[in-house]
């Protein structure tokens, strides 16, 4: 009787699959009926003690309803997992923010690399993650238009004369 009313403590599944929690509350339910009915000591005492058929009846009500579910879902997880991902054949089509996304990832590599060769090779490996951090943290501010200011180094000022950064390009 305390296994079926506290599946939700005991096993934490409530986490993973929230259509359990319907059956948690009955369970529960049904033991605070059981235990005002028929408990008149203290808890685990008295003629309403070990009565775990109703419990048991939720649970097995929904292990039949879901055991097909699960069924399925683990027949496609098996399948995925030696088969790939079905693409369905058709290639993506080419956006504009796809094309944009593209050019931002080449445009980091490859200064990345620039940065990295000029580097000598002992000392690689150890500031490449702090160059990597304060790369990303310079393309969001460019891209969110706001100044990127980094603690201990000088404020750098770029004059553009009215211009932007578009109008060196072209």
């Amino acid at each position: 009787q305390n296994v079926f009313s506290h599946v939700g403590t005991l096993t934490g599944i409530y986490r993973f699959k929230y259509k359990v929690m319907r059956q948690i509350r009955m369970c529960k339910d049904l033991k605070h009926v059981i235990y005002h009915r028929f408990n008149s000591g203290g808890v685990g005492k008295g003629p309403g003690t070990g009565f775990w058929a109703p419990m048991w009846r939720v649970w097995l009500f929904f292990l039949r309803g879901v055991v097909p579910l699960l069924q399925r879902w683990l027949g496609n997880l098996l399948a995925r997992q030696f088969e790939g991902r079905n693409s369905k054949g058709v290639a993506k089509t080419i956006t504009k923010q796809r094309v944009e996304s593209q050019y931002d990832i080449s445009l980091r590599a490859a200064v990345m690399k620039d940065i990295l060769d000029m580097m000598p090779v002992g000392i690689r490996g150890s500031k490449t993650v702090v160059i990597l951090q304060h790369l990303s943290e310079a393309w969001r501010c460019w891209k969110a238009n706001i100044p990127w200011k980094v603690p201990g180094l000088p404020e750098i000022e770029l004059r553009l004369g009215g211009r932007g950064f578009d109008a060196d390009i072209g």
